[in-house]
């Protein structure tokens, strides 16, 4: 969860790893439909990750959300050549979408947008995933795909799941993975925001 330092026209923004929107009448995703769209009926950009879509699906989820625009980039093929990551931008009618960009396939999405009905300065919002097995090369290749624009003064939002702590790395390489990200976001006048409470609470039933 990482954000600019507050200021007035701050969106409100809500990032969730959503883990698997696929088959939309189940219970479970009527569920996380319910919450997201609730989320976005209150003017909150949502950025989820996780999705797990493969074209068809973002077709079909992409519709289901009325009054909202859903920017996605698509999973990748895993392992066990299932969906693997995917990660989405829910932009909700009070936003209007200046442009996108798929920083890195399946992991890293942004969006530019300003509010809907002025012609002031937009903002940047970025959706992240970095999956464990290949959490480097990710945070690698979302920084290089990422640079900073001279003179660019567009605030950044960016929320995900980084698969690592930044305040607490627990090995060498998270260290050093959690440092580049943060020179990242240093760069760009953002910094990380306190948690609060847990960041996952298990599968939602």
């Amino acid at each position: 969860r990482l954000g600019t330092l507050p200021d007035r026209s701050a969106p409100r923004v809500v990032t969730w790893n959503a883990r698997w929107l696929r088959v939309p009448h189940s219970d479970r995703a009527t569920r996380k439909r319910s919450f997201i769209q609730a989320q976005a009926a209150q003017g909150a950009i949502c950025l989820l990750q996780e999705t797990h879509w493969w074209a068809g699906d973002a077709a079909l989820w992409g519709g289901l959300f009325p009054q909202s625009t859903v920017v996605h980039s698509l999973a990748r093929e895993g392992p066990g050549r299932g969906p693997q990551g995917g990660v989405a931008i829910v932009v909700p009618s009070q936003w209007e979408v200046l442009s996108t960009r798929e920083l890195v396939p399946s992991c890293a999405l942004e969006v530019s947008v300003r509010r809907t009905g002025t012609f002031g300065r937009g903002i940047r919002l970025q959706s992240l995933y970095f999956g464990p097995s290949r959490r480097d090369d990710d945070v690698d290749a979302y920084v290089t795909a990422a640079p900073a624009d001279p003179g660019q003064d567009t605030p950044l939002y960016a929320g995900g799941d980084l698969n690592l702590s930044l305040e607490a790395p627990r090995d060498h390489d998270e260290t050093a993975a959690g440092q580049r990200l943060l020179h990242h976001w240093a760069a760009r006048m953002s910094q990380p925001l306190d948690g609060v409470g847990h960041t996952r609470r298990g599968r939602v039933r």
